[in-house]
C-alpha cells in the first residue's frame, strides 16, 4: 500500500466558514465511520465522542489536549477536508504522488550543534525556511505554526505564495538540485507543480500523507 503526499486546492474562505457552520458534518463523518467498524473499543469510541463534543463547542482547537487526545483531534482535522469536500471545492492537484522519504530531506526547523547533541529549533531570525519544514516533519496542525507529525498541512493563499518562493529558492541551491535530480525531479514536478497550480487559481493548498 502506498504512503505518499497528495495535494488538493480548496476555497479558503469557505473552509473557514465551514469550520464554524459545519462542525456537525465534521464530527458525524468520523463518528459514523468508527461506528461502522468493529475494531474500536468502547473506550476508544467514547474518547472520539468526547473530542467530537469539544469540536462542536469550540471548533478544531488543540490547546490543552494531552498526547492521546491530540491524535484523536488529528483524526477529525485530517478527515474534515474530505467530509467538507463539496462545500469547500476540494480539488485534486497531484498528477503523481510525492514520497515522504523525499520531503524528509528538505530543510528542517531543527539543528544540532554537535553530532551527539539534541536537535533544537533554529531561532526564527536565523531561518531560511519557514514552510518547507512542515513537509520535512510530516505536517502542521490547524491553528499552529510549528511542524508536527499529524500528516496534513493546510496553507492559506498567502502561505502558498510563500512556499512557492521557498521551494524555488531551495531547488536553485546545489543541495536542492541534487535532491531533485536523485528523485527524478519529483520535487519540481510533484510538489512545486501543485503549489503553482493552486497559486495560479488564487486558492489554498492542502497536503496529506496517506
Amino acid at each position: 500500500m502506498s504512503y505518499n503526499w497528495c495535494f488538493h486546492s480548496f476555497d479558503y474562505d469557505k473552509f473557514e466558514r465551514a469550520l464554524i457552520e459545519s462542525r456537525q458534518v465534521i464530527v458525524d463523518a468520523v463518528i459514523n465511520e468508527i461506528n461502522q467498524f468493529g475494531d474500536y473499543s468502547p473506550d476508544e469510541i467514547s474518547q472520539h465522542e468526547r473530542i467530537g463534543q469539544r469540536i462542536l463547542a469550540q471548533g478544531i482547537v488543540y490547546d490543552g489536549l494531552d498526547r492521546a487526545d491530540t491524535k484523536i483531534m488529528d483524526r477529525f482535522a485530517f478527515d474534515a477536508f474530505h467530509s467538507l469536500h463539496a462545500e469547500i471545492a476540494f480539488t485534486p492537484e497531484s498528477s503523481e504522488f510525492l514520497s515522504p522519504y523525499v520531503t524528509a530531506d528538505l530543510p528542517s526547523h531543527l539543528v544540532k550543534k554537535h553530532f551527539f547533541s539534541r536537535a533544537r529549533p533554529i531561532p526564527e531570525s536565523e531561518r531560511e525556511y519557514f514552510y518547507l519544514p512542515f513537509f520535512t516533519h510530516l505536517g502542521r496542525r490547524l491553528g499552529q505554526n510549528v511542524p508536527s507529525d499529524c500528516e496534513y498541512v493546510a496553507l492559506n493563499p498567502s502561505e502558498v505564495d510563500s512556499i512557492e518562493k521557498e521551494l524555488e529558492y531551495f531547488l536553485a541551491t546545489e543541495e536542492g538540485r541534487a535532491l531533485d535530480a536523485t528523485n527524478n525531479e519529483n520535487l519540481s514536478r510533484d510538489f512545486l507543480g501543485p503549489v503553482r497550480s493552486a497559486l495560479s487559481k488564487g486558492r489554498a493548498l492542502h497536503a496529506q500523507v496517506s
